[in-house]
């Protein structure tokens, strides 16, 4: 019963960061970007026209951590470019929820990165 458990546990872990580990074509990657950039305009849209509902501020807000992350670890967008698309993301999404964890871990991370190097934080 043990080695089935730790069997189950061990496939639950592996296989989300097995594939974090594959190799994305720079195509992939620009499609994912824009994929994202279109669902963000979509909750954007939505959010502009029933900003009181709950469900649909969470989108928007999911929306921009989304493409904030896509940015942050993109390779085929330029460092200098995706940092502060990145962190204009993260920004927007701290804007209508302060509590994300993951938009104001991300965005501390992008400041601290350019604090480090003597770099002004952009918007910042």
């Amino acid at each position: 019963m043990k080695w089935i458990l730790a069997l189950f546990v061990l496939c639950i872990t592996v296989v989300p960061f097995a594939q974090y580990g594959k190799p994305v074509t720079p195509e992939v990657e620009k499609k994912n970007i824009q994929v994202l950039i279109q669902k963000k305009a979509k909750a954007k849209s939505a959010f502009q026209k029933l900003p009181k509902d709950s469900k649909v501020k969470k989108a928007y807000v999911n929306a921009n951590v989304a493409l904030g992350l896509q940015y942050t670890y993109a390779g085929t967008v330029d460092r200098k470019v995706k940092y502060k698309l990145a962190l204009e993301n993260f920004r927007e999404a701290l804007k209508w929820d302060p509590q994300n964890k993951e938009a104001r871990e991300m965005q501390d991370q992008i400041v601290a990165i350019y604090k480090s190097m003597g770099r002004p934080v952009p918007g910042g």
